[in-house]
């Protein structure tokens, strides 16, 4: 029998066959499109990712600097997430990060 296949990044973990997700043992509700985002986050660990690389990757649209549309998504795996684990850095994009143990009641994962 196979494991399915798993992203992970600390305690977070993303089932990419069943399309779940997993924070700290509690299950998190996910669009198709926050999962496609999150998946996406992960997959490149904590490199910074571009709006410009998201909204081609997870919307295959070009870039319009107007947009907002990757920050309302942002916004919103946040909310479900829980905070600490998406990081923005200004002016450069968005990265994945592990929860530090003020934001969370919890101790980091190692």
């Amino acid at each position: 029998m196979h494991e399915p296949a798993r992203l992970a990044f600390g305690d977070l973990r993303l089932d990419e066959v069943g399309r779940r997700a997993w924070t700290n043992e509690r299950a998190v509700e996910l669009t198709p499109r926050e999962y496609a985002l999150l998946a996406e986050l992960m997959r490149c660990g904590g490199r910074t990712v571009s709006r410009r690389e998201l909204l081609a990757e997870v919307w295959s649209l070009e870039f319009d600097p107007r947009s907002n549309l990757v920050d309302v998504y942002i916004r919103y795996l946040r909310r479900k997430l829980g905070p600490g684990w998406i990081a923005t850095d200004r002016g450069k994009g968005y990265r994945m990060s592990i929860p530090d143990r003020a934001s969370t009641g919890r101790p980091p994962a190692r």
